[in-house]
């Protein structure tokens, strides 16, 4: 059962994504993604405003798995690797009010809530939602002839945005939101006054080796106003054994996340996003 956590009114968090990792299955096309939207998709709402209103074919996402000992493999965090042209791509599946994306490709499916003018649901909706469509592309898959889904991989994304002006101007007060970072004084005749920026990854084991946690930091502009901001990433991520079912591994992830969120911001930080009890 998942912790009970302090919540947020004002949660600086503009996406979130949950995700599942399965075998491929032969022969999925995206006719495929039209019959599961329309035949099943379709039917879970009656309410105009949460249908599933338009389709954009996008580009495959590699397969990830987590790896340790000697199987582990160091690099980029994010890293995009080209993959073949010839397996199918991944359909984005958006909803009418633009909250609310599904992603289907034949290894993955995904759900991302996207910030427009309401508040973030908080995980548990999110959580119940996944599992509802999820369960309809389950059944979508059986009657389709590719049996049951093999899960192999469970993830979870946060994206968290800070504009510049509320608690910071310069890469030199990240350390007000996260009191472990700053950058090195540097000061010398070679060196201008004005500060420029900076950028960090961490990657960790989560308990006995269950999955990873990564955290990416940036400073970038968002589109198509280029506010500048900084972009806060934290992925969880794990596998699906015989043991550990992808719902089990939401759990550890979101327990991990939500903990490690409350360890590494500051009081203030957390008090200007209205920490709850």
């Amino acid at each position: 059962m998942m912790r009970t956590r302090p919540k947020f009114e004002a949660p600086p968090v503009v996406e979130t994504v949950l995700s599942v990792q399965f075998s491929s299955l032969p022969g999925f096309a995206t006719a495929h993604v039209g019959w599961f939207w329309k035949e099943y998709l379709d039917k879970l709402t009656e309410d105009s405003k949460l249908r599933w209103t338009q389709a954009i074919d996008a580009g495959r996402i590699e397969d990830q798995f987590e790896r340790f000992g000697s199987e582990d493999v160091w690099g980029p965090p994010f890293a995009l690797r080209a993959v073949p042209q010839s397996l199918p791509n991944r359909t984005q599946l958006i909803r009418a009010d633009g909250e609310r994306m599904i992603q289907i490709q034949d290894t993955r499916f995904i759900l991302n809530w996207k910030k427009q003018s309401t508040a973030y649901p908080s995980f548990k909706p999110l959580l119940e939602e996944f599992r509802t469509t999820l369960h309809a592309f389950e059944s979508f898959a059986a009657e389709a002839g590719f049996g049951a889904l093999a899960y192999n991989q469970w993830e979870i994304v946060y994206v968290d945005q800070l504009k510049k002006g509320e608690m910071w101007e310069s890469a030199r007060d990240w350390s007000r939101i996260f009191p472990g970072l700053s950058m090195p004084p540097v000061q010398t005749e070679f060196v201008a006054t004005g500060d420029e920026t900076m950028s960090a990854d961490w990657r960790f084991s989560l308990a006995n080796r269950r999955g990873r946690m990564y955290i990416a930091l940036r400073q970038t502009r968002t589109l198509p106003s280029h506010d500048e901001v900084l972009n806060v990433t934290f992925v969880a991520r794990g596998p699906v054994t015989a043991s550990e079912t992808w719902e089990q591994g939401f759990e550890l992830g979101h327990d991990a996340l939500n903990e490690t969120f409350l360890t590494i911001t500051s009081a203030e930080a957390q008090t200007r996003w209205k920490k709850g009890p």
